[in-house]
């Protein structure tokens, strides 16, 4: 599967990666930034972001967590193609796995 380059953004001292995966469209760039500002706002100065657009048609929206001095120790917090959906659709339970997959870094 064929992807763009993957710029890592915001907070360069921060001490955890979230990537997101996501099919690269508008409608998707949109969740993804949402996503982005939210757990900025929760979480501030504590992740860095690594964006990942596919090319092809997926439908993917994936999101897994690691620690930068740990990157390959990678946690999946939300799937949407495993029938999460989009984590705007129930924030709180997003907010949740996020928590807990913290927790177990």
């Amino acid at each position: 599967m064929s992807r763009q380059p993957s710029p890592v953004v915001l907070n360069p001292k921060a001490d955890h990666i979230m990537t997101l995966t996501y099919w690269g469209v508008w409608s998707y760039q949109r969740y993804v930034d949402n996503i982005q500002r939210k757990v900025e706002e929760t979480w501030p100065g504590v992740f860095k972001f690594d964006l990942r657009k596919d090319k092809e048609v997926t439908g993917r929206l994936e999101i897994t967590i690691c620690k930068v001095k740990d990157p390959a120790d990678k946690h999946q917090v939300h799937s949407k193609l495993n029938g999460d959906g989009y984590p705007e659709t129930n924030w709180i339970a997003f907010i949740d796995r996020l928590s807990e997959k913290c927790q177990t870094l």
